[in-house]
């Protein structure tokens, strides 16, 4: 009987031949190789990291460390601007504090050491018609590592007055230092003068701080001298604070020393008389 379909030699040639075992054949009968990079490779290939990675480190931070400061001083700027028209729209006084205290993860800032402590935050107060100062605005504390200036950093007065950072810090804790009994003149208060009614500051700070302090009138004007004081870098109503990074060098070395302007900074500045204020950039660096 004659079987169906194609020649049996016709379908060996079909089996034989087709794609898939040729290919299988080849798979079968050619001897498996197995590529690996050499040592030498590798070496060149991670010595090129290593060259990228040393440029890019020193950008990346300061690229972080630029978003951080520009993020601090958009806060201070927004939260100043708040606290002016809280004082036009609620017909109030408000006081805006600037806080000093410790950061304990900060090498060098102690508790016990109040020459250590930085300005780093800030919050406003409504002032009642009794007189009572009631919190009007959030505890707000400047992004890790950003602080803002002290202004002061010695007793040469006359070296301060011509470099200080910032003269609304640093001129109040002149004058608090000069007349400590009454705080009220000098705007600084010493954590030693703090009034039970004063809040006590999150992140553990609690109590262990000191602040100084400007008002917004009614009217929107502030309690800052329009003329400043002739002695000190406040003459001709010149008040501005600077920040910047906590590690950047902001003196030069020496038993006398003045103040240098930090590779990165942004001030803030205020019109006494308007109560209107701006920040002054610079380039990141």
């Amino acid at each position: 009987m004659q079987s169906l379909g194609a020649p049996l030699d016709t379908q060996f040639r079909i089996r034989n031949f087709s794609p898939i075992t040729q290919v299988l054949k080849i798979a079968m009968h050619s001897p498996t190789k197995r590529s690996a990079f050499s040592l030498v490779e590798m070496l060149v290939v991670i010595s090129i990291i290593g060259i990228i990675g040393a440029f890019a480190v020193p950008a990346v931070k300061g690229m972080l460390k630029g978003s951080g400061l520009n993020t601090g001083a958009n806060m201070l700027s927004d939260e100043i601007a708040l606290a002016r028209q809280h004082a036009l729209t609620k017909s109030r006084i408000v006081e805006f504090r600037f806080y000093r205290f410790a950061d304990p993860e900060t090498p060098g800032e102690t508790v016990a050491s109040p020459t250590s402590w930085q300005f780093r935050a800030f919050q406003f107060f409504e002032i009642s018609d009794s007189g009572d100062i009631l919190p009007a605005g959030k505890f707000k504390r400047l992004p890790d590592g950003i602080v803002m200036n002290k202004g002061y950093i010695g007793s040469n007065t006359a070296t301060y007055k011509d470099t200080t950072l910032s003269s609304l810090l640093g001129d109040e804790l002149i004058a608090n230092a000069a007349n400590p009994s009454n705080p009220e003149k000098s705007r600084a208060v010493l954590s030693a003068k703090l009034l039970p009614k004063d809040p006590e500051l999150p992140r553990g700070v609690k109590k262990n701080y000191d602040y100084v302090y400007f008002r917004f009138m009614p009217d929107g004007t502030t309690s800052l001298a329009p003329n400043g004081s002739g002695t000190t870098a406040t003459a001709g109503g010149k008040w501005f604070v600077t920040l910047h990074h906590i590690t950047d060098k902001t003196e030069t070395p020496g038993l006398n020393p003045t103040q240098l302007a930090p590779a990165n900074f942004v001030t803030w500045m205020i019109d006494p008389v308007s109560g209107t204020s701006k920040l002054l950039r610079r380039g990141l660096k």
